[in-house]
């Protein structure tokens, strides 16, 4: 993945974040993380779902891991597993373990009460897009 890549996606993050808090109450850390992780895997193909989390049985935090670059980016940007790991712990308070392929995203989300929101995430993917790729 290209550096304008990320570059499109962090400037589609930051033009949608209003849309997430506005139309549902939540930022990208405490609840849209589901959101922006499906929205930038669905639109590049050289990225993978991933959840940082306290065990394997619990989805704590979805990111996206760019395998040509071996890093995870989140709304925080993009962080090596060790940063991303720390800052889980450390600022958002949550005692992870793991960072591994959040394979089950559609169950999770209809178990546990969790959204992807479309119509931010269909912003996302016009944003990502439409910013000079």
């Amino acid at each position: 993945m290209k550096q304008e890549t990320i570059d499109a996606i962090t400037y589609a993050k930051d033009v949608v974040t209003t849309m997430l808090i506005t139309n549902h109450s939540c930022g990208w850390l405490d609840g849209g993380c589901y959101t922006l992780a499906k929205a930038i895997t669905e639109g590049f193909p050289d990225t993978l779902l991933y959840h940082v989390s306290r065990d394997v049985e619990y989805r704590d935090h979805a990111v996206v891991y760019i395998p040509s670059l071996d890093m995870y980016y989140d709304a925080d940007g993009v962080q090596t597993e060790t940063e991303l790991m720390n800052k889980m712990r450390d600022v958002e308070m949550t005692n992870v373990t793991v960072c591994v392929p959040f394979l089950d995203i559609e169950a999770f989300v209809k178990s546990e009460g969790v959204y992807i929101f479309e119509d931010v995430k269909r912003q996302l993917v016009l944003e990502m897009h439409g910013h000079n790729l």
